[in-house]
């Protein structure tokens, strides 16, 4: 499918749970990640370059899981110069499925499926879960293959909730953006993701070889708007900010960028204003 408008070219993590009833299915997450990627340097926001994302509905980070789990898959590419090769999920240290995917290039491409995930296979405890969509070469042109692909962070309970994986006070989500010959830039929500609420402090973490990082509410990137700017970076930072309190009631999405000028990252939570 193609689109004559690319949309912006962010590192997305889209963040809402199902509700819960007796006898009903857990709760799940919606996810998306992206990476991007402007050889002339990435202006934000309105000249964000080449980016892939992938998005999936995941079980929520808390539920008790275990054996498998069906995971919708959206991997779709904007402005992109290369073409995807494969896809794959796994944990911090088992790759648990991995498959052909070519996409691209093209200026809006989409491609879905379904994946049958095995949980079960991993030991007990909370574990990182990672999705990547690989790009093979972003930039043709040059002598070499330069690699750019997205990547996240995602904490999910097999069996229990203990013993922890890298964090320990969960939950907290990251997405991730690489490309050939520069750092991972991060950037991560370090307070639950999917409990955000005018008015409260989030935590943020933005890190890599972090030139800016901004977090916004509502940015509209493909038409060259940072909506709402809580506030903006020159480096790396850990630390809570405070979300303003005149939202407009209704869905809004928060976003956090992490970018080294050329190759950037990004988060979005999807939260609700009464």
């Amino acid at each position: 499918m193609r689109r004559l408008l690319a949309l912006p070219a962010t590192l997305l993590l889209l963040a809402s749970i199902a509700p819960t009833a007796v006898g009903a299915t857990p709760p799940t997450v919606t996810l998306e990640s992206q990476s991007w990627w402007r050889k002339a340097g990435i202006i934000v926001p309105t000249q964000v370059g080449a980016h892939v994302h992938v998005k999936a509905t995941v079980p929520a980070d808390g539920t008790i899981v275990d054996g498998y789990v069906n995971v919708p898959i959206t991997i779709t590419l904007h402005d992109a110069a290369g073409k995807t090769n494969w896809f794959r999920m796994g944990s911090e240290s088992v790759e648990l499925y991995k498959r052909d995917v070519v996409l691209g290039p093209c200026l809006d491409c989409t491609v879905s499926f379904d994946v049958a995930l095995n949980l079960g296979r991993l030991s007990t405890g909370r574990h990182e879960l990672r999705m990547s969509a690989n790009v093979v070469d972003e930039d043709p042109g040059l002598d070499g293959a330069q690699r750019m692909y997205q990547s996240t962070g995602y904490q999910v309970c097999v069996r229990s909730c203990s013993p922890t994986y890298r964090d320990a006070t969960p939950p907290s989500v990251e997405g991730r953006g690489w490309y050939t010959g520069h750092d991972y830039q991060n950037a991560k929500f370090t307070t639950n993701p999917w409990d955000i609420h005018p008015g409260r402090d989030v935590g943020v973490r933005i890190s890599g070889d972090t030139t800016f990082g901004g977090l916004y509410i509502d940015p509209n990137f493909h038409a060259g708007s940072e909506g709402v700017r809580v506030r903006t970076w020159s480096g790396n930072f850990t630390g809570k900010v405070l979300l303003p309190t005149n939202v407009a009631p209704g869905l809004h999405r928060l976003v956090l960028v992490s970018s080294d000028s050329q190759s950037a990252g990004v988060i979005v939570a999807e939260f609700s204003a009464p």
